[in-house]
């Protein structure tokens, strides 16, 4: 929350990019913002509409609410923010949500000091960079301009160049980050996998760049949940499964809402990955601590790899 007045120049961009539509849409985002004046917070589903449009994941013909488009460009360009409450996006006025000292902050803040400020917030968040990520700094930076900051901080010490076996993409490391790197590599190379396994959502922070989890994971994921259904290769909604410091494959859950069921449509573990009790258990453990967070109260495997895996 302490950095949303940074991020006011890419909602002034999306308020340019986004004009056009909001005023096709004017009737609608009225009514939107009457009732979150009216009502308070609400979700999606509160807002009837018979008129479709061309949302932003419709492929062909108009599929999605009116209302629900206009929710997600008021969100982008700021009059409305998302909370969670009840496992489902409920929407408010920002004005109502956000302090007021950081609604003023973000009025008068210089843009040049909210991107500086977003890149150095960019580079401790992931830590190891590249010059090819679109998302550089958050910002629409050229090439040059990421090489640029690149160079500024190995010159001051702050950064340093990392070479990834196998890898042909050149990475860059916070110096800060050297020693622990140094130590991970000579006490865990070649040991297997150890630690609580955890399942990731798909949007997951460590998996923000795919190419970045390819490089250092030997892991490919995709999100599938945007290709047709006979394209899929794991599921609408798998989850990649973490364990200790490495990924070992792919969870695709379903709610069952009737019957308070989770159904787990596929466990699949990477070929490299040798079943043993301990493995076992610790998939047990997070498939129970999963179900549970999500109010099941049975669950039910349909389909697992290597075949026959039992938990």
């Amino acid at each position: 929350m302490e950095d949303y007045p940074l991020f006011e120049p890419t909602r002034q961009r999306f308020r340019m990019q986004w004009q056009r539509d909001l005023l096709e849409l004017q009737k609608v985002a009225s009514e939107v913002l009457a009732r979150l004046e009216a009502e308070g917070p609400l979700p999606a589903r509160a807002f009837r509409s018979p008129h479709r449009v061309h949302g932003f994941w419709d492929n062909k013909s108009p599929k999605t609410k009116a209302t629900s488009h206009v929710l997600n460009l008021l969100m982008d360009i700021g009059e409305v923010v998302v909370y969670r409450k009840d496992r489902e996006r409920y929407f408010t006025l920002a004005r109502r949500a956000i302090p007021a000292e950081l609604l003023r902050r973000a009025e008068s803040i210089d843009p040049d000091e909210a991107n500086a400020a977003r890149l150095e917030r960019y580079f401790r968040a992931y830590r190891i960079i590249d010059l090819g990520d679109t998302r550089f700094g958050w910002s629409r930076m050229t090439m040059s301009e990421r090489m640029g900051a690149i160079r500024q901080r190995m010159e001051a010490g702050e950064m340093v160049p990392l070479a990834v076996e196998g890898v042909r993409r050149q990475y860059f490391l916070l110096a800060e980050d050297l020693d622990r790197l140094q130590e991970h590599q000579r006490t865990t190379t070649k040991v297997p996998p150890e630690g609580p396994v955890q399942f990731l959502p798909p949007l997951d922070n460590l998996l923000w760049r795919r190419e970045r989890v390819a490089d250092l994971f030997r892991f490919n994921y995709t999100w599938e949940i945007y290709m047709r259904p006979e394209k899929r290769r794991y599921g609408y909604y798998a989850m990649p499964i973490l364990m200790g410091d490495r990924l070992i494959g792919r969870i695709d859950p379903r709610m069952d809402r009737e019957q308070d069921r989770l159904v787990i449509c596929l466990l699949q573990l990477e070929p490299w990955v040798k079943l043993n009790p301990r493995l076992l258990r610790a998939l047990r453990r997070e498939v129970e601590s999963f179900a549970s967070r999500h109010g099941a109260e049975e669950v039910e495997v349909i389909h697992t790899e290597p075949k026959g895996l039992k938990l």
